[in-house]
């Protein structure tokens, strides 16, 4: 880990305006900027420490949002740019840890429309309390997607459990109910907001 340490503040000075998104988990933030993702762990003193190892993707790749998933799955980052979204894992080892891409879920929409969000499930996992690991994602089309990951312990392959393509308008962002007594995601447009039980 470096021993760069920052504020929020600090944060913001250092990637200015080129930052898209950045994604909290306990201790664990992940910060997004053009073509790679940051982690920052926070310390003892409420300090957060730029760790050396991070993602980077291809230059001409552009990444426009992160999602943890849960603890219980290990660190695991869903990582999308416009067209496709890859899942990565990070893997220590004795001679410092390093992230890993598993896979990129096949993504079947036209390359030209955008993927808008796109979260992990709340550990109850929703579909059904199977304590599954899934995947919403949502586009400029008014197209919201959940996958399944068949095997948590690999994450390479994925399938698709549910789809929905019912909105006129584009979908901007999606959250998950966070609590387990129903499943629920609700997704936003630019004009007004809807939800559905999954």
């Amino acid at each position: 880990v470096s021993t760069q340490s920052t504020g929020s503040s600090g944060i913001n000075a250092e990637y200015g305006k080129q930052w898209y998104q950045r994604r909290v988990r306990g201790t664990k933030m992940a910060v997004c900027s053009n073509n790679s993702v940051i982690i920052w762990s926070m310390n003892s003193q409420q300090k957060w420490i730029k760790e050396d190892v991070g993602i980077e993707l291809d230059k001409l790749k552009t990444v426009q949002r992160i999602s943890w998933a849960h603890p219980e799955f290990g660190q695991v980052l869903a990582v999308s740019t416009l067209n496709e979204v890859s899942i990565w894992e990070y893997r220590s080892s004795d001679g410092g840890g390093q992230w890993f891409n598993r896979t990129t879920p096949p993504i079947s929409e036209p390359r030209h429309l955008v993927i808008k969000d796109v979260r992990f499930s709340p550990s109850y996992s929703g579909m059904g309390r199977s304590r599954a690991l899934d995947l919403a994602y949502c586009t400029d089309s008014g197209q919201l997607k959940i996958l399944r990951c068949k095997d948590a312990r690999l994450l390479k392959d994925w399938e698709t459990v549910k789809e929905f393509s019912q909105c006129k308008d584009a979908f901007t962002c999606l959250a998950w109910n966070v609590t387990s007594t129903c499943s629920m995601i609700a997704v936003g447009t630019a004009e007004s907001s809807a939800k559905g039980t999954v």
